[in-house]
């Protein structure tokens, strides 16, 4: 349909009888309702050289309307991998919160000489407790296009890639997790787990989870298995719930996967934070419950591959495990590694903010001498917050931390070598990450692009410095032996919450969270950011 307009907001009138919005083509309101099944989205014909206008209705109430009118061309163009499709924003105003309308007036439509169809896409409404319902976000300049049903400030939290490049992504709103309708127009709700193509132009709308994982989940976390199947690691609403599932390659439940109830008394939205798979399919999970089935499992368990309880590996008990939440990663030796704050402990005991099991769940006393670490902090709070295993076997923490076994070490961010002591070829006499607090590190997280020699380091932080230099915000890359590396390109960093970093097959980096710009740039696509390895700004 060249030329359509895609208007995503709930149709509706007010009691009085005004229109809740207007569209205009030309002054002319010409509305084709081949879409009203969907019950939010309609469209009418526009050509180049037309004009568009709208109207919005704020009925007060302490709401805010906005307009955002953008321009999608399909073009022959792929010279930047984008599969020649362009978003161009032509408009976005918001107003105040009294009684009235908001206008756009006469917005000329004029798509680009090589543009052989395009979709104007209108975004409008009015905020509801500081959230705008019915708008629009998507993967804008390379085709991932897609509305919520309601809320659209999305994070995306548990992130995986598969070795064909497809990624999986975790999403949900602000403040309700309600889905999200597939590619352009249609009308299925594919959340709260996304399957998008190698290319990130469109979520596959064959994978929907909509209807096995339900509407009020947090999805922290997502590992691929190697048959396909799709484990995920979620948050509750309350206290207990389903916190590790299993879906199908096409989304729905896995009914062989035993589901078991958590319950956690510290609160449910992490409730499983990560997810490991050992080589045999064995799965450990680690998070913020303290039963499983209504059994005590404090802060981690292993799970048989058909998701029943595997007691060989910890069988639990009042007093045992660790005694506040922990996260994990799994090292190529099926070995885990589990870190925290320094004043957890495990089996009673503290453990420098990070530890070593086995394969078998046994502290393995060749890391550091007793399979604990050694951070420790002058002052204040210390923690490790994430870990990259590099497949030497050298581990990368970053947290608050200045000390090693009682030695000084780089600050807020070292290395550990195979054995669990302090790496010393790492940033040597560096001074390290600026002090931060743990606010600023909540998520945390490292990439490594092992071709290139660097890291590249995604958290929170505004005016920080490394080694005495400033870097951008939220994000820099960092050479491997620990000098600062090239940050030219990432400019002023990041705006918004980054959460996740993964590096793709292609060499660029995808972050996700809730992220509104990048080095002055204005991203518009529901938290995603693709970089190139040399940090430049890619398909949004």
């Amino acid at each position: 349909m060249r030329g359509s307009v895609l208007i995503a907001y709930e149709e509706g009138r007010q009691t009085f009888g005004n229109p809740l919005y207007e569209i205009k083509i030309n002054g002319t309101d010409t509305r084709d309702y081949q879409w009203s099944e969907a019950n939010s989205l309609y469209s009418t014909y526009i050509f180049s050289g037309n004009t568009l206008s709208a109207s919005v209705q704020n009925a007060g109430y302490g709401q805010i309307p906005y307009i955002n009118v953008f321009l999608i061309e399909y073009t022959n163009d792929d010279v930047n991998g984008d599969g020649g499709l362009k978003t161009t924003q032509l408009t976005g105003v918001t107003g105040n919160n009294q009684f009235g309308y908001l206008n756009v007036n006469n917005i000329p439509i004029n798509p680009s000489a090589n543009c052989y169809d395009f979709i104007v896409v209108v975004s409008m409404g009015v905020t509801q407790g500081c959230a705008p319902f019915g708008s629009l976000t998507g993967l804008t300049g390379s085709g991932f296009l897609y509305t919520t049903t309601s809320e659209i400030k999305t994070k995306s939290v548990g992130v995986t890639v598969a070795d064909d490049g497809d990624v999986y992504v975790g999403v949900f709103s602000q403040f309700t997790n309600t889905g999200y309708i597939g590619s352009v127009g249609g009308t299925t709700q594919i959340g709260p787990v996304l399957k998008i193509d190698r290319y990130y132009t469109q979520p596959d709308s064959t994978f929907n989870s909509k209807l096995a994982l339900g509407t009020s989940i947090f999805v922290n976390d997502i590992e691929l298995q190697n048959d396909g199947k799709v484990l995920v690691g979620n948050g509750v609403t309350g206290s207990t719930g389903n916190a590790l599932s299993r879906l199908n390659t096409d989304g729905t439940l896995d009914g062989t996967f035993t589901r078991y109830t958590f319950e956690s008394f510290l609160g449910g939205s992490e409730m499983v934070q990560d997810v490991v798979q050992q080589s045999d399919g064995k799965i450990i999970v680690s998070g913020i419950f303290q039963r499983v089935n209504s059994l005590e499992y404090n802060f981690y368990i292993r799970f048989n591959y058909d998701g029943t309880i595997d007691n060989t590996y910890y069988s639990g008990g009042t007093g045992s495990g660790f005694s506040g939440q922990v996260s994990c990663q799994i090292d190529l030796q099926d070995r885990t590694y589990f870190f925290g704050t320094g004043n957890n402990t495990f089996q009673g005991s503290t453990f420098g903010c990070i530890l070593r099991l086995t394969q078998n769940g046994q502290l393995d006393t060749t890391f550091n001498g007793t399979g604990r670490g050694g951070f420790t902090r002058t002052s204040a709070t210390v923690l490790v917050n994430n870990i990259l295993i590099q497949s030497d076997g050298k581990i990368l923490c970053i947290g608050l931390f200045d000390r090693y076994n009682g030695q000084p070490c780089s600050q807020n961010i070292a290395r550990l070598n195979n054995d669990g002591t302090l790496d010393t070829t790492f940033n040597p006499n560096g001074l390290g990450l600026s002090s931060l607090s743990p606010a600023y590190l909540t998520f945390t997280t490292e990439t490594l692009n092992e071709d290139e020699n660097k890291y590249l380091i995604v958290g929170q932080w505004s005016g920080a410095t490394y080694n005495g230099v400033s870097i951008p915000n939220d994000i820099f890359f960092l050479n491997t032996d620990g000098s600062l590396g090239n940050n030219t390109n990432l400019g002023t960093g990041i705006v918004g919450t980054p959460q996740t970093c993964k590096l793709l097959p292609n060499g660029s980096y995808l972050i996700t969270g809730q992220i509104t710009g990048f080095n002055g740039t204005s991203i518009t696509n529901g938290g995603f950011l693709q970089i190139s390895s040399t940090g430049q700004l890619q398909n949004c």
